[in-house]
């Protein structure tokens, strides 16, 4: 279709999926919703705007990833009660400056696109709580995100990290994947994470882990999953809340017995390798559900 094909809108509409309808131009009879709250037209063809959007002064949800626009729209920046943004999967090499007036925004996704910088102006997002930027290009944490104290997410897998020293700095993070990138140390100063519940580093080439990393008491979930990890070190069993531990695909001989000793950990993922069937036995009555890969 060229463009909606519903130019009778609920007027009443808080909330408006347009996802996957088909469409070259959005109909400005879009304007008449001055109750709307969330507007998601992902998925479509739609290369620009001919009408104000920003008069949707209501708006807190704007989904607008795999379209064909070229930039951000600038009727963005009017969107000042914005809360959640999504512009992912737009071949974007920069973002624009005023993304940082923005201010109520908790939410923004802009992965998959070729960013390798950010703009100084998104450390204004002092709201911020969840950042998604898989899929680019960042070769070390973007130094304007160390700013947004409220940040609780992070996920920069598929990118090419290879120096991640100053994420200690984000001292706030509850959720931090830097899955599949060239990482191979992590910071001594990483205990500074002491949110830290859920950490995917999972395909990166890094061979030991700090001993520092025994201090993350809430961490609940833990994936190395195909890094260079050939054992853990004994004071790995202080994280006394880690539950789920991703280790297949390592270079592990022997079943580290320091595992025996967590009394929190049920799922247990690695390689095969060498486990004798006293530990078999051990890990059944601690009610671990143990999964061997094989090699």
């Amino acid at each position: 279709m060229n463009q909606t094909n519903n130019n009778n809108f609920d007027l009443d509409t808080t909330n408006l999926n347009l996802s996957e309808a088909g469409i070259l131009q959005l109909s400005d009879k879009i304007l008449d919703l001055q109750y709307l709250e969330y507007l998601n037209i992902s998925i479509n063809e739609i290369s620009e705007l001919n009408f104000p959007v920003g008069s949707l002064k209501s708006l807190k949800g704007l989904n607008i990833s795999l379209n064909k626009f070229k930039q951000i729209p600038n009727f963005v920046s009017e969107l000042s009660n914005l809360e959640e943004l999504s512009i992912s999967c737009l071949n974007l090499g920069i973002l624009p400056d005023f993304i940082g007036n923005l201010n109520k925004l908790e939410w923004l996704d802009a992965e998959y696109n070729k960013l390798s910088v950010l703009p100084n102006s998104i450390s204004r997002l002092k709201r911020l709580k969840n950042l998604f930027l898989a899929g680019n290009k960042f070769s070390t944490i973007p130094k304007q995100i160390l700013a947004l104290g409220e940040l609780e997410s992070l996920i920069l897998s598929n990118n090419v990290l290879n120096n991640v020293n100053n994420i200690s700095e984000l001292y706030q993070l509850k959720w931090l994947d830097l899955s599949d990138n060239k990482i191979k140390t992590l910071p001594d100063s990483f205990d500074k994470l002491l949110n830290l519940d859920y950490f995917v580093l999972a395909n990166n080439p890094i061979s030991i882990l700090p001993d520092s990393i025994k201090y993350l008491s809430k961490l609940e979930h833990l994936d190395l999953t195909n890094c260079n990890i050939k054992f853990l070190p004994e004071n790995f069993s202080q994280l006394v809340m880690l539950d789920t531990l991703l280790l297949s695909d390592n270079p592990i001989k022997y079943f580290p017995n320091v595992l025996l000793k967590m009394n929190k950990l049920k799922n247990i993922k690695i390689s095969e390798c060498y486990i004798s069937g006293k530990n078999k036995q051990q890990l059944k009555n601690k009610g671990i559900t143990l999964s061997i890969i094989p090699k």
